[in-house]
């Protein structure tokens, strides 16, 4: 029965209404507990069998129970009396959390001092009583403190209420701390604080803000300096037009562009206009790339001449005839070396100069 019914008192009104009943059906709890609670305890009770108690037991139960309810009533007496002296107690810690819950949390805590002492982590869990949930959580019990029952906590969301949680409680005690000092004693810090509780929520709920578009800056328009050098002039000359396409994208206006009949490409004028061909400068080339020029160009014919005695790459000792199909062959025998007559025997010879002229 205790793991069902968790709260000391809900317990005490159970135990004195059943006494020694066998059937709890017959029991109304609506009143104490809740119905997931009843169904419990009922489903409990006829699933194990319970012993009577002599008469003498049942009587010290019903009168202790009785104590109880009566000690109950002297705590409640208590705390009304220090609700109406919390403005003058503890002024700053009523501004913050009103006087009945400031008057409980006092009790709870073992007296001002003692809560003005605590730290932040401990204050919110000062009072805290298990809460039985019965399967309707992943939990079986949950932690409550009486800081959870103030209104800045209560109406704050569920997703904000952890932050609202550490907020109070750190405050709660600065205002203790303040109150032990008997400063401040019209409660001017706690409304402070309470006023700075309530603008950290509200911040903290604001929604994010809206992403801004931004514009793009203006653009230069100042002239800049242009690549230049020996590298630009010559991809300049690579792939500048020439005169002869400038002459060609001439058109006169109100005059079809003559056809030039050499070319596939119907519709290309030629360069003449009113009848006259037209003067058109060549394209300059510098100097110093006439030289350049000039020394490939030696070099491309000493290579070549120096090449002329050599066999090709290409050749092959293999050779395709119509009689044999394929046979060996020397592709330098094909090659005739000159003979030593063919210089003054040889019937593209000329005449030679003899040192000593004939007589005859």
């Amino acid at each position: 029965l205790e793991s069902i019914v968790v709260s000391p008192l809900d317990y005490l009104q159970v135990v004195q209404r059943i006494g020694n009943t066998k059937d709890l059906t017959t029991i109304d709890f609506s009143d104490i507990l809740p119905n997931t609670a009843v169904m419990a305890i009922t489903v409990t009770a006829s699933m194990t069998a319970g012993n009577v108690l002599p008469r003498q037991e049942l009587d010290k139960m019903l009168v202790a129970c009785d104590e109880a309810f009566l000690l109950n009533d002297c705590k409640r007496d208590v705390l009304l009396y220090l609700e109406s002296r919390m403005s003058g107690l503890a002024p700053n810690l009523s501004a913050l959390l009103g006087a009945a819950l400031a008057a409980k949390l006092i009790t709870a805590a073992g007296g001002l001092l003692n809560l003005a002492r605590m730290p932040a982590q401990n204050v919110m869990l000062v009072g805290a009583t298990k809460k039985a949930l019965l399967g309707m959580s992943s939990s079986s019990y949950h932690n409550q403190g009486i800081m959870m029952y103030s209104d800045l906590i209560l109406s704050t969301p569920m997703e904000f209420r952890n932050r609202a949680v550490k907020l109070v409680s750190g405050k709660c005690g600065l205002a203790a701390r303040v109150d032990s000092f008997h400063e401040s004693p019209l409660g001017q810090v706690g409304t402070q604080l309470r006023e700075k509780i309530l603008q950290s929520l509200a911040k903290a709920q604001e929604p994010p803000p809206a992403k801004q578009k931004k514009t793009l800056p203006p653009p230069e328009d100042k002239p800049r300096a242009k690549r230049g050098g020996k590298r630009h002039r010559r991809i300049k000359e690579k792939y500048g037009q020439t005169e002869f396409k400038k002459m060609i994208n001439r058109v006169k206006f109100g005059v079809d562009a003559e056809d030039n009949i050499y070319t596939e490409e119907w519709g290309l004028g030629m360069p003449f206009f009113e009848g006259k061909a037209q003067q058109f400068k060549s394209q300059k080339v510098s100097k110093e790339k006439q030289l350049q020029q000039h020394i490939k160009a030696q070099k491309r014919q000493r290579s070549a001449a120096a090449a002329g005695g050599n066999v090709s790459g290409m050749a092959s000792s293999l050779a395709f005839t119509p009689v044999q199909g394929l046979e060996l062959a020397n592709p330098t025998a094909a090659r005739k070396a000159p003979d030593v007559g063919d210089k003054y025997f040889a019937t593209s010879a000329g005449f030679v100069n003899l040192s000593t002229p004939m007589r005859i």
